[in-house]
């Protein structure tokens, strides 16, 4: 095998050629070999033209043209110089072969898969093209039938370090995550120093919970390539499920250090910032995604509860407002928040029919009942409120908000024992809910109850906080 000095050499040795002979072909298309093994694509191309225009039906010289314009990522341009190639020697099975990979690389995998076929058909032995087949049958959703061609690729070839890995993204992408670590497993055996294989390796392990693993795994990825973004991305995605969420924050900010446009750093950076309660930088977080990615559905949904926060319902109606355009699907969670900042502007009614889709959509889903009876209370129509806590409660017992503001609707309806009763239960599932005290105090006060009152009060004021009188508050809870 030649090395870096033979290809030099063997260049300088055809450039004397060539200026003895200024037509000999044969010396172009040999240099422009050397130049593409040295990696000096855009020079081996200029001798590929050359001999190309002093002998118009060498196949060679068009397929490595091809193939010196498909490491600068010029497919379209490689294509065309594959097809000339096939023209001329119709049984190149390795012309077929760069062609499909060429067309996978545009998205074109029906067309890619074609050429595979025939590139199969031509060299049944060839492995590369059976992984390639796979390849393009993943990219088209297809991975049962990629994993088929898999086997075959590693049944030719069972160091085959790349169709290892390919096998391993498939079963992973059918949620078969124990036999793509077995795949990945396979891959290190073969090449110890495979980053993508420690990558996908740690992302199968997150999926199985074995975070502290996946780490490790993100851990080797970037020993072996300190510049991989990916694996910062995605172990900054499992440290955050440990609640490690400065660590998480630091790994994102290495990931968009290294790649700028990962619209998806900024967004899981952007989630824990706002858990961290640091909402503004969140909020610059989701404008920077959606900046990148403007089809990025969570993006709008997550800046609209930021901006609830903030008092702009507005502008979190228009965010949501593009959520449900962009992906349908997710509907009910866009109608509960669009309803919750309807009714932060005291659009109770329009509210309401928000959160009556959100129901229809998903039956099950309590924080939608209690939003519904927050909007109906403050219409005053406090039995069909209470009606909704009711449902709220079923669907999830804990829900120490559904009971404080049933408490509320209860204490309008002049029903006190009942409402003390749903503020108790309130503080047994949240003993710091200070609106609960605040609440249970107003109620023991109507009933001519001041000590129980004057405590309840003094809890809350202990608790830091003291809402307006809950009797006329209209902030949903």
């Amino acid at each position: 095998m030649m090395n870096k000095r033979s290809y030099e050499k063997a260049i300088t040795d055809f450039d004397m050629a060539i200026q003895i002979k200024p037509d000999f072909a044969d010396a172009y298309y040999a240099r422009g070999v050397a130049k593409g093994n040295l990696g000096q694509y855009e020079d081996a191309i200029s001798d590929y033209d050359q001999a190309i225009r002093l002998k118009p039906d060498d196949a060679d010289a068009y397929f490595n043209r091809g193939v010196a314009k498909g490491k600068l990522k010029k497919y379209p341009d490689a294509i065309t110089d594959y097809d000339k190639a096939i023209q001329l020697k119709p049984d190149d099975a390795e012309a077929y072969l760069n062609r499909g990979i060429a067309k996978g690389s545009l998205g074109q995998y029906p067309d890619a898969i074609t050429d595979f076929d025939q590139a199969i058909a031509l060299k049944p032995d060839e492995a590369k093209a059976y992984s390639n087949r796979g390849i393009a049958k993943g990219k088209h959703g297809q991975h049962q039938d990629a994993i088929s061609d898999y086997d075959q690729a590693i049944q030719l070839n069972p160091e085959y370090a790349k169709a290892y890995h390919s096998r391993g993204l498939a079963k992973f992408n059918l949620g078969q995550y124990e036999d793509a670590i077995a795949d990945y497993d396979q891959v290190i055996r073969v090449n110890p120093e495979y980053a993508e294989a420690y990558l996908s390796r740690g992302v199968a392990k997150g999926s199985l919970g074995q975070h502290q693993d996946a780490i490790t795994d993100f851990d080797k990825a970037i020993r072996l390539n300190p510049e991989y973004a990916e694996a910062f991305s995605n172990r900054g995605i499992v440290k955050d499920r440990l609640k490690q969420h400065q660590g998480a924050i630091a790994d994102f900010d290495q990931a968009i250090r290294l790649n700028p446009d990962d619209a998806q750093a900024y967004y899981n950076r952007g989630n824990i910032l706002d858990i961290l309660e640091q909402h503004l930088e969140a909020l610059a977080n989701y404008e920077k995604t959606i900046e990148l990615d403007p089809f990025f559905f969570e993006a709008y949904q997550n800046r609209a509860n930021v901006k609830i926060k903030f008092a702009d319902y507005h502008g979190a109606i228009s965010d949501l407002n593009k959520a449900l355009e962009l992906n349908p699907n997710n509907a009910d969670a866009y109608f509960f928040n669009r309803g919750l900042a309807k009714s932060n502007l005291g659009q109770h009614q329009n509210a309401i029919i928000d959160y009556d889709q959100a129901i229809q959509l998903n039956p099950e889903y309590a924080e939608a009942y209690c939003g519904r009876g927050f909007a109906k209370g403050a219409l005053k129509q406090y039995p069909e409120a209470i009606a909704d806590y009711d449902q709220a409660i079923q669907l999830k017992p804990d829900y120490a908000e559904a009971y404080f503001n049933r408490g509320v609707a209860r204490g309008a309806l002049k029903q006190y024992p009942k409402a003390i009763a749903d503020c108790d239960q309130a503080i047994q599932l949240k003993p710091n809910y200070a609106k609960a005290y605040f609440l249970r105090g107003f109620m023991h006060q109507d009933l001519g109850q001041p000590e129980k009152a004057k405590a309840d009060f003094t809890k809350a004021l202990e608790l830091g906080f003291i809402p307006p009188d809950p009797k006329t508050d209209d902030t949903p809870t």
